[in-house]
């Protein structure tokens, strides 16, 4: 098992390359704020999730206050907003911070 500690991105081209990247692994893209304290949970959870899982995971870290581009890309509504992309399409959205168990099953890993 490898694991990867969270990856910032920054720009929407940078995105592209990790989706195109990571075709084959499981991809969670974080779409979050720094003032939220849900997103601070969020995070938590999904590098507790990394640590535990067999499977190979990637995190991708979006603040969406300062990349308005994924707000828009994404239809953020609200923060955390959890993607799992699988094969470069998303496969499961978790909208909320949840327990792992929770979000594991919400994001069907």
């Amino acid at each position: 098992m490898v694991l990867y500690d969270p990856i910032q991105i920054n720009d929407e081209v940078t995105l592209n390359e990790m989706i195109e990247g990571y075709l084959k692994q499981t991809l969670l893209i974080g779409l979050v704020t720094q003032w939220s304290s849900s997103s601070k949970v969020v995070l938590s959870t999904l590098e507790e999730l990394v640590r535990t899982s067999p499977d190979e995971i990637v995190i991708l870290i979006v603040d969406v206050d300062h990349n308005d581009w994924a707000r828009k890309r994404f239809s953020v509504d609200s923060v955390p907003m959890v993607i799992r992309m699988r094969e470069g399409q998303v496969a499961a959205v978790s909208l909320r911070s949840l327990p792992i168990r929770s979000l594991a099953a919400q994001l069907r890993l």
